[in-house]
Formats: C-alpha cells, sequence, structure tokens
C-alpha cells in the first residue's frame, strides 16, 4: 500500500537503534511524512503481551 492512497492514518516504527535511520533514510517522501512515531529499541525476544505492555507505556 502506498501511504499517498490515503489508506493508512500514520506509521509507527518500532525497530532497532542502528536499523532506525537506515530505515528512515529509505522511506519515501510521502511515508515519512506519516511516521508519528519512532521506537529505537529491539524487541524480538519479547513475547506478545511483554511487546504490548512495552509499546502501551510508550
Amino acid at each position: 500500500m502506498r501511504a499517498a492512497d490515503g489508506r493508512c492514518a500514520g506509521l509507527v516504527l518500532v525497530v532497532s537503534h542502528p536499523f532506525l535511520g537506515h530505515l528512515k533514510a529509505r522511506l519515501r517522501p510521502a511515508s515519512r511524512q506519516r511516521v508519528l512515531r519512532c521506537v529505537a529499541h529491539d524487541y524480538t525476544a519479547l513475547s506478545d503481551a511483554e511487546l504490548a505492555q512495552r509499546l502501551a507505556a510508550g
């Protein structure tokens, strides 16, 4: 889906710190404008419940 289609209210990027810069640099301008929040953490080892708790906490 392209952000320009208007079907995406916004993006929350949750990626490890080293990868965040690379990812943001590769976003198209329309997608970059839709980024609401960036979370620079590696949460890949967390359970679903732990992930939900961490993201809800901010």
